[in-house]
């Protein structure tokens, strides 16, 4: 896990971030901190406990579309946005096989393969 992480003016000041509650703001930031070199979110649930906020702010963020469900594990949707980390530097993540049912569209957000998507609707 990587000690800095950048944040785009480009999330932080659209109107649908603008409309989340503040806690629920502090903890995306806290959470994309705590991201590994691709946007998985390694340890939510410690994340949340350091920051003393209730699940519900995460459920905010995943319902709106700030975070994705991929099987077991949470990915921060526009990390790449953010984020732009040489292949030399970067440190590939543990979880490549739920990586592998997302792509990276035009807009640099994680969205699910269009060809897998059919096999994975009504399971996330």
């Amino acid at each position: 896990m990587a000690k800095r992480r950048c944040i785009s003016i480009d999330i932080f000041e659209n109107e649908k971030f603008l409309s989340l509650n503040d806690k629920s703001k502090v903890l995306y930031v806290g959470l994309l901190l705590h991201t590994d070199d691709d946007g998985v979110i390694v340890n939510p649930k410690i994340v949340m406990r350091v920051l003393k906020k209730n699940p519900k702010y995460f459920d905010e963020l995943l319902e709106n579309g700030f975070i994705m469900r991929v099987d077991d594990i949470y990915v921060i949707k526009h990390f790449n946005m953010h984020n732009k980390i040489q292949p030399s530097k970067k440190t590939p993540s543990l979880y490549q096989t739920q990586l592998s049912k997302l792509c990276i569209n035009q807009r640099k957000e994680y969205e699910f393969s269009s060809e897998k998507i059919r096999n994975f609707v009504g399971t996330i």
